[in-house]
This record gives C-alpha cells, structure tokens and sequence, in this order.
C-alpha cells in the first residue's frame, strides 16, 4: 500500500468503537500466536527515544494496581508491612519524635533521616494481642482499633545504629 492509501484508512478508522464481539474475534485470533524475533526488533525500534506522555504514564501505573498486577497474589501482603505503610502509624512515629525533641533516647544523635520510632513492648508482642483481644477483627483492622498499638508511651525515638544494636529501652 502506498503512504498515502494508508493514511486514508487510518483517518477511516479513527473516532470508531469496536463493538466486544469485534475486540473478542481480535483477541481471539491473536491468542497462542508468537513474534519473530525480527518483529520483536522492528517494534523495539519503532519506539526508540519516544517518552510516553505523563497521561499514558499515569494510565499506565493505574492499570498496574492491585489485582490487575502481574505480581498480585491476592493481597497477602504481610501484616507488618501493611500496618507500617498506614496513616496510624506514620502519625504515630510523628509523635513519638515531636514527644523526644527529634533526639536518640540512648546516644543523644539528633541527625536528621536517622531515626527511628521504636516500641517498647514489641510490635510482635502486640500484634498477638490483637488476635488475643479481637478474634472477631481481621488482624490489619485489630491492629488499626487496638489502642495499646498507638500509645506513645510505648514508643521511643533511637538512632539507626542504637535500634540496629540492640541498645533499647526496656520499660522500667
């Protein structure tokens, strides 16, 4: 076909809905099919130093969600991780260092992205008493309602290097 017959049909095509017969017949007849590596290549050149626009980048990343991931393995990921993630716990790291003048409670460092809110009584240890206390709770929603979980009392500001080494606080 010549450039220009092409171009005529592409305008043809433009602005059409296909209706879900068409795109399953499409998808259908591409199925079990394999590219060539000469394909693969051409396709791969095609694209060369073209950026996708922050639209598609952004369709992009929302298409690739949750359970539309290819990674997605039925939201297992793990309880500590879930309840670290949350609002609950970022605002109750917050307080914990306001509470400590943003200070080590064991060296004294004050150095700024070094560190960490600790609990006293052990995540572990009060995760337990979630399933303990509120068997009728999913563990991630006990841990949001558990009210011992978010007592700053129970918290305490240490550098990376005094929690990594062990040198915590134990309650008195």
């Amino acid at each position: 076909m010549t450039e220009e017959t092409k171009l005529k049909i592409s305008l043809s095509l433009k602005g059409r809905k296909k209706t879900k017969e068409t795109k399953m017949k499409m998808s259908l007849s591409q199925k079990g099919k394999k590219l060539t590596e000469e394909t693969k290549n051409r396709i791969s050149l095609s694209r060369k130093g073209k950026k996708p626009t922050d639209a598609t980048r952004r369709r992009i990343s929302l298409a690739q969600r949750g359970k539309k991931n290819h990674g997605w393995k039925g939201g297992i990921s793990p309880i500590r991780e879930r309840v670290r993630n949350s609002a609950k716990y970022a605002e109750w790291r917050q307080k914990v260092f306001i509470r400590d003048d943003f200070t080590c409670q064991d060296c004294r460092d004050k150095t700024g992205g070094n560190l960490e809110a600790h609990h006293i009584k052990s995540f572990k240890e009060l995760l337990q008493e979630v399933k303990k206390y509120l068997p009728l709770f999913n563990l991630y929603d006990g841990a949001m309602a558990y009210t011992p979980m978010w007592d700053t009392n129970n918290g305490i500001t240490l550098c990376e290097k005094c929690h990594d080494n062990g040198r915590r606080i134990k309650n008195d």
